[in-house]
């Protein structure tokens, strides 16, 4: 049985290999994704989220994949996009039962829609 120093030490190993693969990814992000949505992007229910958390799963693999794109690629992060990408369809195709309307409004929202949407909200409803 491992000690927790050892599970930590190990841990930091980890850390610094795939540091070296992908650098500071993680620091990097938030301006991708800022730049995808940059009128910002509201979720509000439980679909919603469920459907951006997987989106933003298999994007966190495409980005790993751009960190090694001259060395040759990443063939795991190119097999974990190709099951993120079925998960969103199997959930896409789900959701379809549900609603005419996609769970979610991917689309830029004008600054007035923003607004209007918040005074509203502010309203009650």
């Amino acid at each position: 049985m491992k000690t927790v120093p050892q599970r930590l030490s190990e841990l930091g190993e980890m850390y610094k290999e795939r540091n070296k693969k992908y650098g500071s990814n993680y620091l990097e992000f938030g301006a991708i994704m800022k730049a995808m949505f940059p009128m910002g992007l509201r979720l509000e229910t439980e679909e919603e989220f469920n459907r951006f958390t997987i989106f933003v799963q298999a994007f966190a693999k495409f980005t790993r994949y751009a960190k090694t794109i001259k060395s040759g690629g990443h063939a795991d992060s190119l097999d974990d996009i190709s099951v993120y990408c079925q998960m969103m369809r199997e959930y896409d195709d789900a959701m379809k039962g549900f609603s005419s309307k996609p769970p979610v409004d991917w689309g830029p929202k004008s600054q007035v829609e923003l607004e209007t949407s918040a005074i509203r909200e502010m309203r009650g409803g």
